[in-house]
């Protein structure tokens, strides 16, 4: 049996993110503090999810799939929580019987492994039970295929089949084992035998039998003899336990990226935030929109609700955000940064509404603090970064810009994150850009496939944090901020 709750059969794997791409993404979107919240400690469902992030759907169907498995889960979370947990009571088991597959000993593997399967067979047969139970109310091809497979392939009859001849596999009455003289009177061919279950057996009565001592030296030998008998039966049972090991594993892995949608939504719900199933449409569409947006990082990291976001865009390319300093521009890059991730992988979004275009891999460029392990200046670093994603993006992908090049003076920032992002936009990248380089930002005035977007100040200087249309102002209103510190 195979596992299909993440992509259909034969639906080829998507591709990871670069490593490059990967680390910025996890530090700058603050996936760390997601990933901790709705993993819940478990570490199956922690890399499950951190898996799936990493690995961006590109294909529309493959993404419909997951939805559709996610539907499933959402109607029915009591029934995927008890699959889980078979899959951490299969795993325990498997803890607790682990020993004999790095056993030197033959017969050690041997009954071991038999005593994997008993333990695993109980809890199989547990799965098949639950998904009897469950079948008629899912409706996706992901479970469906899943429970018509365990209850097709795991009746009662086979299952008291198997046990039963795992029962007298493990008979601990000794081995029948047969061989014959080869043509330099050696044992060969040896074979393990069952034994019959008859009351008189008048061939083995009449047989010669002899009694070792537990000194005697031929009991070494008769012990090698008898792991050439179980060797091939060893081996068969060695590699059903594995086989039988890695579909509970791949079921856990699965069912742990619907566990972590599942806990996060449960857990925004708690804290009256809204959560929603994404629209994604195709690479060549260019046409955004979202309501109540917000960075999820936040709300775990504030545990209270926090405000969101309402926009509408088509036929944009660059998106430029400047506004007053603290007005939530870094915040709102996070918050659409992992709503485009956690849309692309089949995730809940943390937004009432969100509708975005399928993209290639995602690129962040956020500004550093500086340090003592620096080799270089801040620009350095700033450019060289820059210089690493240059060389792996594509048309199609889409970058994150976060106050870059401010490391240096206005003129110069200015025009290195103009000729950048003039670049690649002319490549079909999209581009969310937060800067306060007036020279930069205004550089793009008057285009029709930029977008401009700006924080809300109210006439008092407080701030909302909602992210509005706007053009840039030629202030980031830093004297609201000395105000505010120094009390003046």
């Amino acid at each position: 049996m195979k596992v299909h709750l993440m992509l259909p059969e034969d639906a080829p794997k998507p591709a990871n993110l670069l490593v490059l791409a990967r680390d910025a993404l996890k530090a700058d979107l603050e996936l760390n503090v997601i990933l901790d919240n709705i993993s819940k400690g478990d570490k199956f469902i922690r890399n499950s999810c951190l898996s799936a992030l990493m690995a961006p759907l590109q294909d529309l169907k493959l993404l419909e799939y997951r939805h559709a498995v996610l539907a499933d889960a959402m109607a029915h979370p009591d029934v995927v929580r008890a699959l889980y947990d078979l899959c951490l009571e299969a795993e325990k088991r498997r803890k607790a019987t682990v020993h004999w597959m790095t056993n030197y000993y033959l017969s050690s593997t041997y009954s071991g492994a038999i005593e994997y399967l008993i333990n695993f067979t109980e809890t199989l047969q547990k799965l098949r039970q639950q998904a009897e139970a469950s079948q008629s109310g899912f409706r996706s091809t992901g479970f469906t295929d899943l429970f018509n497979a365990l209850r097709e392939e795991l009746p009662d009859s086979y299952l008291d089949k198997v046990k039963s001849q795992l029962t007298e596999l493990s008979n601990q009455d000794g081995y029948l084992v047969s061989a014959r003289l080869g043509g330099h009177l050696q044992g060969v061919d040896y074979v393990l035998h069952r034994r019959e279950k008859k009351l008189l057996n008048l061939d083995f009565m009449k047989a010669q039998t002899y009694k070792l001592t537990d000194k005697d030296m031929a009991a070494e030998d008769i012990s090698a003899r008898q792991d050439r008998a179980i060797n091939n039966v060893a081996n068969a049972l060695a590699q059903s336990a594995e086989h039988l090991s890695s579909f509970f594993d791949a079921l856990r892995t699965e069912l742990g990226f619907y566990m972590g949608c599942l806990n996060f939504m449960e857990l925004m719900k708690g804290y009256g935030m809204p959560t929603c199933i994404p629209t994604v449409t195709e690479k060549d569409v260019d046409s955004r929109s979202w309501t109540e947006m917000y960075d999820i990082a936040l709300v775990f990291t504030k545990k209270s609700a926090v405000g969101g976001n309402v926009f509408r865009s088509e036929h944009k390319m660059l998106y430029l955000i400047t506004g007053a300093n603290q007005g939530g521009k870094s915040t709102f890059l996070r918050s659409l940064g992992q709503a485009q991730l956690m849309a692309q992988c089949g995730m809940p979004v943390a937004a009432k509404e969100f509708s975005a275009p399928m993209r290639g891999s995602l690129y962040t460029h956020f500004k550093k603090e500086e340090d003592r392990y620096m080799k270089s200046g801040k620009l350095d670093e700033e450019l060289e970064r820059m210089s690493r994603i240059a060389g792996s993006i594509r048309p199609g992908d889409m970058l994150f810009l976060n106050e870059a090049f401010a490391a240096t003076n206005e003129r110069e920032g200015s025009e290195i994150a103009r000729q950048v992002t003039e670049a690649l936009i002319q490549n079909k990248v999209e581009v969310f850009s937060v800067s306060h380089l007036h020279a930069y930002a205004t550089a793009f005035k008057g285009r029709e496939e930029v977008q401009y977007l700006r924080a809300e100040r109210l006439d008092d200087g407080r701030r909302t944090f909602h992210i509005l249309p706007g053009e840039p102002l030629e202030t980031a209103f830093g004297e609201d901020l000395y105000k505010k510190i120094f009390n003046k």
